[in-house]
């Protein structure tokens, strides 16, 4: 287990852990309450994104990913009056306690106030990842667990609309998430980059973000092809070099 942090942070923290994909509106909602709460309540925000998601660990495969991980920590950071935290971890850890989570913060000097969790949401696998025990262990290493209130409680539209990626079905994705899947260029290599949707001829189009998800477009549509590679896993070449964010928008063939 590791986690990188990006930003500061000089208050204790409250932790909202997540895949954060799709990146949908209610996000928005959620992180300006988080910093609304945090401001008045003397805390930094800490969102997390784990990446990769542990259903992919757990399936050992790369499953369809709806935003990239770039984008989605893109949005978090832009949100967040506070800091991000990016979360990896190996198959052989998903079973590890919410302990061993928050041991790999408190490493890096993190003081952890409250963990946010949605209702339902599991952490680990097994007896004790459910919430009452999560909340006890918690309690133990002095952090509050508290569930996210009404409205604001969203588990997302993933579990319909990414699998429609896995057959190529890009359109309906589009309307069900309400924006159309959106890259943007990694730090490091920009090939071979995995996206676990059906193998293909992908129509993309260079864009500019807007506030909220939105996107201007400044170019022409292209084509990219998405392709098995030596892993096993779809996956495609970053196609048009100094352009940092596409959409890509249906599939072609």
């Amino acid at each position: 287990m590791e986690a990188k942090i990006y930003g500061s942070l000089t208050r204790p923290a409250v932790l909202i852990v997540g895949t954060w994909d799709p990146f949908v509106e209610n996000y928005f909602l959620l992180l300006e309450h988080l910093n609304q709460y945090c401001q008045s309540a003397g805390f930094d925000a800490l969102p997390i994104l784990l990446e990769p998601s542990p259903q992919h660990l757990l399936h050992n495969a790369v499953l369809p990913i709806y935003d990239s991980p770039a984008m989605r920590l893109a949005q978090l950071r832009s949100k967040v009056k506070g800091a991000v935290g990016v979360f990896s971890m190996a198959e052989s850890e998903l079973g590890d306690g919410v302990e061993d989570f928050m041991e790999v913060f408190f490493k890096q000097q993190v003081k952890i106030a409250e963990l946010w969790l949605y209702e339902g949401q599991t952490m680990g696998r097994g007896g004790k990842s459910n919430i009452a025990i999560l909340t006890e262990t918690c309690a133990e290493i002095g952090i509050k667990v508290k569930t996210i209130p009404g409205v604001l409680n969203f588990k997302g539209v993933a579990p319909e609309a990414k699998p429609l990626l896995g057959s190529g079905r890009v359109e309906e994705a589009t309307k069900m998430v309400g924006h159309v899947p959106l890259w943007q260029k990694g730090d490091d290599a920009n090939e071979n980059m995995p996206i676990g949707w059906k193998s293909g001829l992908y129509e993309y189009c260079p864009v500019k973000m807007l506030p909220d998800m939105g996107v201007e477009l400044t170019g022409q549509p292209g084509k990219l092809t998405i392709y098995l590679n030596n892993n096993g896993a779809t996956a495609f070449d970053w196609p048009c070099q100094g352009q940092d964010v596409i959409a890509i928008t249906k599939m072609l063939e």
